[in-house]
């Protein structure tokens, strides 16, 4: 250390800048404690303003977060999850041909879920049709189970009464069922399975 440069710091005086982040840095390790870790700079920054009434730039908040040596959690891709089973599965029969020359003509059908409250979750289902993009038939539940699949069918087929599209899914445990094959045999439904991933 040169000379000069320690008498500098040794009679360094805390500048006002300096004082704020201190009890910035105090701020931020408390909010990364409170909302475990899952803060990155730019919703960090959005938290202290509100909490401080302030108006401080990301740039600062990132500074000061690397100080500290904190960042946001990022969450690992849990990858696929669909296991084929390889029993009740057919063929690509749609391949990719998402026109249709006619209403009822051809169906596609998949399952996702919606979250609510305070960690919840919906399943909903719901079978478009491609001629021009309109849900055919769509059913919600708290259960991602055969029954979901097996009641957005019946509703699609009671409201399409007579019709009998070509009918694609994935191969989830729904689609690869035998209940599903007994159900759309029964309706006449042609089924097309995409591949998995």
């Amino acid at each position: 250390v040169s000379r000069s440069g320690y008498y500098k710091w040794n009679n360094h005086k805390e500048t006002t800048s300096e004082k704020t982040n201190q009890n910035l840095l105090q701020t931020l390790k408390d909010l990364h404690k409170t909302h475990k870790g899952i803060l990155g700079y730019r919703r960090m920054t959005r938290f202290v303003n509100r909490k401080l009434g302030t108006t401080y730039n990301k740039k600062r908040i990132r500074r000061l977060m690397r100080i500290l040596g904190i960042s946001s959690v990022i969450r690992r891709s849990r990858g696929y999850c669909t296991k084929t089973s390889f029993v009740n599965i057919e063929e690509n029969l749609l391949n990719r041909e998402f026109t249709a020359q006619s209403p009822n003509q051809k169906w596609c059908t998949d399952v996702t879920f919606l979250q609510y409250g305070l960690g919840c979750k919906a399943y909903l289902s719901a079978i478009k049709d491609l001629y021009d993009g309109s849900i055919v038939a769509y059913h919600i539940s708290k259960h991602n189970d055969n029954p979901l699949v097996m009641e957005t069918l019946r509703k699609a087929i009671e409201i399409n009464s007579g019709a009998t599209p070509l009918l694609h899914s994935d191969r989830g445990s729904q689609y690869t069922s035998r209940e599903y094959r007994m159900v759309t045999t029964q309706y006449q439904l042609t089924r097309s399975m995409s591949r998995v991933g």
